[in-house]
């Protein structure tokens, strides 16, 4: 499945990754790592946090730290929250999607000269998708879901995905870049199940979240997000919080254009 929503990305859906998270080196904050401890976020069928005992729900808050060089470097201005991952652990999470969408958030806009620049590679370091994104108007959350045209990703093995900005054309390692791992997992027979009975979207959410699908939560969660904001914007935000977004939480999701 393809998001296709104007605020989205057109690149691809799905989920799993070492959560190696937001290496930017133009980020005026205090240097601080933030460490949570394992949280359930399932949610009823009414779409409302819900707590079932039983359940192995591993999402846990990223180990991240952010730097602070105290300057500009290269065209990169100095951003509060450099650019990050959504994503929750530092291990390889898990997709049941042919083609996931992953999610960033991208502190930098339109105005600056260059585009940002997404790729994803088996194990054996081929290129399974490959793009140039163009910046937002403003400063936000992007989904890049993998388009029909990409290869499916296969069930058991590792991607790497890279997001980088260039901030100096002439040193590469001052660059912005997020790096991780996705790995396609296997539907359970039980959880096809339960996926075929969800009578709703805040279901199948559940179940998502209920099994560790990462990318497959956060996706769907971001879809119900963006048709009915008044009521999932707090169920976005306390799932952002308990793996450790909790400054990206309230960012907005933006539209993001394709180069011609």
């Amino acid at each position: 499945m393809i998001v296709n929503k104007s605020y989205l990305w057109q690149a691809g859906l799905g989920l799993t990754l070492v959560w190696m998270l937001g290496y930017c080196p133009q980020i005026k904050a205090n240097p601080n790592i933030m460490v949570a401890e394992q949280v359930d976020s399932s949610m009823d069928d009414r779409g409302a946090p819900k707590d079932r005992q039983g359940t192995a729900n591993h999402f846990q808050a990223i180990s991240r730290k952010r730097q602070d060089d105290g300057s500009d470097r290269g065209i990169c201005p100095t951003v509060d929250l450099g650019m990050t991952a959504l994503v929750p652990r530092l291990t390889v999470g898990l997709t049941i999607s042919e083609r996931p969408t992953f999610w960033f958030y991208i502190p930098y806009k339109d105005d600056l000269p260059y585009n940002a620049d997404f790729v994803l590679v088996d194990e054996d370091k081929h290129t399974v998708y490959q793009t140039e994104l163009q910046l937002a108007a403003t400063a936000g959350v992007v989904g890049i879901a993998l388009p029909a045209s990409a290869a499916a990703l296969e069930v058991g093995k590792k991607y790497q995905w890279t997001l980088s900005y260039t901030c100096n054309p002439n040193n590469s390692e001052e660059d912005a870049v997020v790096r991780g791992y996705v790995e396609r997992t296997a539907l359970p027979p039980e959880v096809d199940k339960e996926l075929q009975a969800a009578r709703t979207p805040e279901r199948r959410y559940a179940i998502y979240a209920q099994n560790d699908f990462w990318y497959d939560t956060i996706t769907l969660l971001a879809e119900l997000l963006l048709e009915n904001p008044d009521k999932f914007q707090e169920h976005w935000e306390s799932l952002l919080e308990k793996v450790g977004l909790e400054e990206i939480a309230k960012e907005p999701i933006v539209e993001q254009k394709s180069p011609e």
